[in-house]
């Protein structure tokens, strides 16, 4: 006899989360990539006029290329052509990993240009101070100065504790960047 598995609560409301969302969330690897794809999906949903994440993914898969289509056309207008594949492939994991089969070429065909991504170098010490100078906030110019120095990615961040950071000679501090992950790395900050 199969019983049936508990579902997984949702940290804000208590509330059973839905089959398809916890399917999707199995599927990702990271925790903070399952938040930031369930942002770009929640768009998707709400431009669909769908109930939940469960009915989304029981629309007629017809219905659903066209409205997939027209999303990305529209999202073409709004944001810059580089994020649409990222936007795209959060939508794309979940109905996969959900069994919708849908024309995915056709989708990626409708894809703008890429266009080349500025500066490919670092900020120079000039460009940092003339953004130091427009923040006030303390956690702010903490924040930016760090990134400055170590060059991790902002994604990164919320993930940061106290015990990450290891006193290094000259008053330098060595940082441990997703621990635990497989992705995980050492950087250095400059006193």
């Amino acid at each position: 006899m199969i019983t049936k598995s508990p579902l997984k609560y949702t940290e804000s409301d208590n509330q059973p989360m839905e089959r398809s969302l916890l399917l999707f969330e199995n599927s990702v690897k990271s925790k903070i990539t399952f938040r930031e794809y369930l942002k770009r999906l929640e768009k998707f949903r709400q431009f669909c006029n769908a109930d939940s994440f469960d009915s989304l993914s029981r629309m007629q898969p017809a219905k659903l290329q066209e409205m997939l289509e027209d999303y990305i056309m529209l999202r073409k207008k709004q944001i810059n052509p580089n994020s649409i594949p990222v936007e795209f492939f959060a939508i794309k994991s979940f109905l996969e990993i959900n069994e919708v089969e849908l024309k995915w070429r056709k989708v990626t065909k409708l894809f703008p240009a890429r266009i080349k991504k500025t500066g490919r170098r670092a900020y120079t010490t000039q460009e940092i101070q003339r953004i130091l100078s427009t923040v006030i906030e303390l956690r702010t110019r903490t924040i930016i100065h760090f990134l400055a120095s170590s060059g991790v990615r902002m994604g990164a961040l919320p993930e940061l504790r106290i015990r990450h950071l290891l006193e290094m000679p000259l008053g330098c501090k060595a940082v441990c960047v997703y621990e635990d992950a497989i992705e995980e790395y050492w950087t250095f900050i400059s006193p």
